[in-house]
Formats: C-alpha cells, sequence, structure tokens
C-alpha cells in the first residue's frame, strides 16, 4: 500500500497490507485460497484486515494507474469515484474468493473480521459488510467490538 503522498506502508513486524485493486494481489490471495482449500482438508477460511488501513490508501501506481484508465481522471479529482472503486475492489475479491472456494468445496466457510462500527467501517476501511451479507458473499462476520465503552459497544 502506497499513501496518497506517494509513501509506501511501513514494513512492521506485525502485518503487510497488500492492495485489492492491484490484479497480482488479487491473484496471490486467489491462488492461496485456493491451494488451502484443495490441498488440506479445511472447515473454512477468515480474512482479517480485508479492508484499507485507512481512507489515504492504496494510491500505488498501478492502482492509481488502473482507475484512470476506467475514469480518466486522478483519483483526487472524483475522490467519491476513486473510493467506491476501492471499496468495490474488496467486495469483488471476496465474492471471486467466495465462487472459488464453493466450487471446490461447497459446504466451506468463508469469515471476516469486520470494524465494530458500522459508520467507520465503511467510511474509513471500505469495508461494505452489508453489501457482503446481502450478496451473499460472506458465510460469517465477526465484527471487533474493542471499545471500552459500553455505550458504543451496544450501538455496534
Amino acid at each position: 500500500m502506497v499513501d496518497q503522498f506517494g509513501d509506501p506502508q511501513i514494513l512492521n513486524n506485525s502485518y503487510m497490507w497488500l492492495s485489492p485493486t492491484h490484479p497480482g494481489v488479487q491473484q496471490h490471495i486467489l491462488n492461496i485460497c485456493k491451494e488451502l482449500v484443495s490441498g488440506y482438508d479445511i472447515d473454512g477460511i477468515h480474512l482479517d484486515y480485508c479492508r484499507y488501513p485507512g481512507p489515504n490508501y492504496s494510491y500505488d501506481d498501478k492502482s492509481v494507474d488502473l482507475f484512470k484508465s476506467i475514469y480518466k481522471e486522478l483519483p483526487q479529482n472524483i475522490s467519491f469515484s476513486w473510493r467506491n472503486w476501492r471499496q468495490n475492489a474488496i467486495t469483488d475479491l471476496i465474492a471471486s474468493i467466495h465462487s472459488m472456494l464453493h466450487a471446490q468445496k461447497p459446504d466451506i466457510c468463508l469469515s471476516a473480521a469486520v470494524i465494530g462500527d458500522p459508520q467507520r467501517r465503511k467510511t474509513l476501511f471500505l469495508q461494505e459488510t452489508e453489501v457482503w451479507m446481502k450478496r451473499g458473499i460472506l458465510d460469517a462476520v465477526y465484527p471487533m467490538l474493542y471499545t471500552q465503552d459500553m455505550r458504543s459497544f451496544n450501538i455496534w
């Protein structure tokens, strides 16, 4: 992932973000899931961090070029379309994973961890959880309800 200033994500010891708009990333993730379902006797696959680290990512060259080829504009010039395009990329990737998994093993479960706050998950992290569930491309959702504020917890 690359931020809006062109700076790549800082490497750390716990995880690395991959841009779901990048065709190579999409294929890599699909290949991993295919290997898991075909090579191991598993009951499901759980997607964690199936989101952007924030609204100012991923301005990697490949994603920006793909966006420009479709919309004939820079992302910053049509930010609503840029947000929707990235949001749709996550949804399309999940749909592809679901379709591939269930074609190979109909009873397999595909689940995902999602941000607990519905507004933040959609606007900041570009997760369309309600769309995913309505379309049936996830079999289970696990909201991350990390808060010490009981009012927020109850609302989420």
